[in-house]
């Protein structure tokens, strides 16, 4: 696995944020993805809150890029700021994340 240090542009974000367990990303991209389909504008990605793996009670949000800011229920529709940041992309299911 290979971290990479950028800087981002800003970006507009449509994400759904929970606290429990890393697995239930997966359900959260597909109701994101049903709320938000046509004005998705990019591939879906987590923001983890916690300063530490969590085995339960993680605190992350699932998102997807967006076209346009919209107004939809249960769905926070905003700009994630740009600036530094440090990225990896993990591969594999979910109850292997603590490993990247």
């Amino acid at each position: 696995m290979e971290i990479t240090e950028k800087n981002q542009e800003p970006m507009l974000i449509a994400g759904i944020r929970i606290r429990g367990n890393y697995r239930e990303s997966g359900r959260l991209f597909s109701t994101l993805g049903r709320k938000v389909g046509r004005h998705i504008a990019g591939p879906a990605f987590n923001l983890y809150y916690d300063e530490e793996y969590k085995e339960e009670d993680a605190d992350f949000e699932s998102c997807f890029l967006v076209k346009k800011a919209i107004a939809i229920e249960g769905v926070s529709v905003r700009e994630l700021p740009g600036g530094r940041c440090l990225s990896c992309q993990h591969l594999g299911p979910y109850e292997t994340l603590c490993e990247s």
